[in-house]
């Protein structure tokens, strides 16, 4: 079937209607273009190709990355930006899956993101595993926010970002980790 219609669509292609260019004109996107039988390559990202066009899953690139002090998850849409710029502090239970999801979701619409690792690999088993390694963390504040410090550097100096200062979203480790977060922010403008 997905032949047939890419057949239809050449010949009415080399025949020069107006409804080609109608049908050509309603592919916007990877998913519509893997739908009208488009060519798929599966480099990375995803792409499909039809009519000359070039088209890319909207999955945004991700993985670990080495920053300096720790290694984070970073996430990236697809195509050159410039893009703003988010580093992302976990919660109590880590750098855990759901915050990678976070990562990716903040990549899709359109930032590049840096999720920190602020317990140094370690993954608590439970919340009480977890109470003890936020309270570690809220010992040595200056090394947690040197480790953030550092994330918002090494995010500026990809090649996709705006020269905007990065953006802190996440964790809550109390009023104090709060204060100093804006006097970082503000630091980093």
């Amino acid at each position: 079937m997905k032949k047939s219609l890419l057949l239809v669509a050449l010949l009415l292609t080399a025949c020069g209607t107006s409804e080609t260019s109608d049908a050509y004109k309603e592919i916007e996107s990877y998913e519509e273009c893997r739908m009208a039988g488009g060519e798929v390559f599966f480099n990375e990202p995803h792409e499909c190709r039809i009519f000359g066009d070039v088209y890319f899953e909207n999955v945004p690139k991700a993985k670990f990355v080495d920053y300096g002090p720790a290694t984070g998850y970073y996430a990236s849409p697809v195509g050159g930006g410039p893009y703003p710029t988010v580093v992302l502090i976990h919660g109590q239970m880590g750098l855990q899956k759901d915050v990678w999801a976070q990562a990716r979701g903040l990549a899709k619409e359109g930032n590049v993101v840096l999720a920190v690792d602020l317990y140094n690999e370690q993954k608590p088993k439970d919340t009480e595993a977890a109470v003890v390694l936020e309270a570690t963390v809220a010992q040595d504040l200056d090394t947690a926010f040197a480790n953030i410090e550092e994330a918002a550097k090494w995010l500026s100096l990809q090649y996709n970002v705006t020269e905007e200062p990065a953006r802190f979203l996440g964790g809550s480790f109390g009023e104090e980790w709060e204060q100093r977060l804006t006097v970082l922010e503000e630091g980093l403008k």
